[in-house]
């Protein structure tokens, strides 16, 4: 299974929305189907976002009607290349049922701990 991300940073939330939208619009229809997005505001840096998707050819397998869903998540003080790649990696070890229906969030540092939280169907 391979899942893959691009990032954007800049001061301006307007800016990175801006370039996640440049990189939703290069994929393709089946990529877009399985993309998912990330965006924090600034706080005490720049604004951040991050666009994931599915690489390869797939199928669409019905959501499940009893799943319990799962939390997963990490906190960094400085690296946000850090947090991107631990969602990338959790969503390459998932099934690919569980990645594609996965919900992600992500919070900006402030004087603190910026946060990534990943939401999966335990199936």
């Amino acid at each position: 299974m391979s899942w893959t991300y691009r990032e954007s940073s800049h001061d301006s939330i307007e800016d990175v929305i801006g370039d996640l939208n440049k990189t939703l619009a290069t994929l393709t229809p089946d990529e877009r189907a399985t993309a998912k997005v990330i965006l924090s505001d600034q706080k005490d840096g720049d604004a951040r976002g991050a666009v994931y998707w599915f690489t390869e050819a797939i199928s669409y397998p019905p959501p499940g009607n009893s799943w319990f869903w799962q939390l997963l998540g990490d906190n960094s003080e400085t690296d946000y290349d850090e947090l991107y790649k631990f969602i990338e990696q959790r969503l390459n070890a998932l099934s690919f049922v569980q990645a594609l229906y996965t919900h992600i969030s992500m919070s900006n540092r402030k004087k603190g701990f910026a946060t990534v939280s990943l939401w999966y169907p335990q199936i």
